[in-house]
Order: C-alpha cells, then sequence, then structure tokens
C-alpha cells in the first residue's frame, strides 16, 4: 500500500445510532426487545443464553430468515438511550442508583440488579423513581464489549 495523494471517501456509519443485524433463523423480534447477538454472528432475542452480547434495542419486528436473499435483519437502537420508569427487581431503592442493571429476557420490565447465569449487564441505573422502579441508561454494544469482555 502507498500513502494517500487524493481525496479519498470511505463508507461510513457512526458507531451509535441505528444499525442492521441479520436475524437468527426462524427466531421472532419484536420491536421494543433486547437483542443481542449470538456465538454466530446472528441477531437473537436477548435471554440467558450463553456466547450473548447485548446490541440494543429492536426497533421493528421481524422473523428471521437465512435463507431469504438477501437475509432478512432489524434494525436496532444501538445508542444507550435510557428507558424510563421501568420495573427494576430486586427491592431497587435509591441507593441502588449507578448499580449494573442485567436482564434474562427480551423484555425490559423483567430487568433486576441480579446478574444471570450465562448473560452479562444491559446498563446501569441512572434514577430512581419509586420503590422498585427506576430508569436504566442500556449500555452501547461497544461498553457492553468493554465491560464484560
Amino acid at each position: 500500500m502507498a500513502a494517500l495523494a487524493k481525496n479519498t471517501f470511505h463508507l461510513v456509519s457512526p458507531r451509535a445510532g441505528t444499525r442492521s443485524f441479520v436475524i437468527k433463523n426462524a427466531v421472532q423480534i419484536y420491536g421494543g426487545t433486547l437483542v443481542g447477538i449470538d456465538a454466530n454472528g446472528f441477531l437473537d432475542n436477548w435471554l440467558d443464553t450463553a456466547g450473548l452480547k447485548f446490541v440494543g434495542l429492536a426497533q421493528h419486528d421481524a422473523l428471521g430468515d437465512t435463507s431469504a436473499s438477501p437475509a432478512v435483519e432489524c434494525r436496532v437502537s444501538t445508542q444507550g438511550e435510557t428507558l424510563e420508569n421501568v420495573a427494576i427487581a430486586g427491592t431497587f431503592v435509591q441507593a441502588d442508583v449507578n448499580s449494573l442493571i442485567y436482564s434474562t429476557s427480551n423484555n425490559p420490565a423483567d430487568s433486576t440488579k441480579t446478574a444471570g447465569t450465562n448473560v452479562e449487564a444491559i446498563g446501569w441505573a441512572s434514577r430512581f423513581r419509586s420503590a422498585g422502579f427506576g430508569d436504566i441508561t442500556l449500555f452501547t454494544p461497544e461498553e457492553h464489549l468493554a465491560l464484560n469482555a
């Protein structure tokens, strides 16, 4: 390779925002669900499954079909937004602000302060609202990987 000698414009995309991922075959994704990338590189519902890495919130519903051409994809918000006034299991109180938050399902209302068996934190408690309810600031995929490497 040689040094550039003229303007060269590359195809780029922002690190955070919205990205599209190929969905695992026969997996139903619904808008607003937590999703991750499995060990084979496919988008899947967030569950307590070994090898799953958190990426964000699905933006619409889609049914995975990897035999389709092109394979079915789903747009995912990867910007680490804050979910407001979400139920957080485990006696969530004011002193729990800044705690790591986990979920073992694709439903944000199943969030808890207790780690699952196979998956790591999806975000952190950023605000106390009332007993058992607070705001959860989700991790971006990069933050999830850095914290849970």
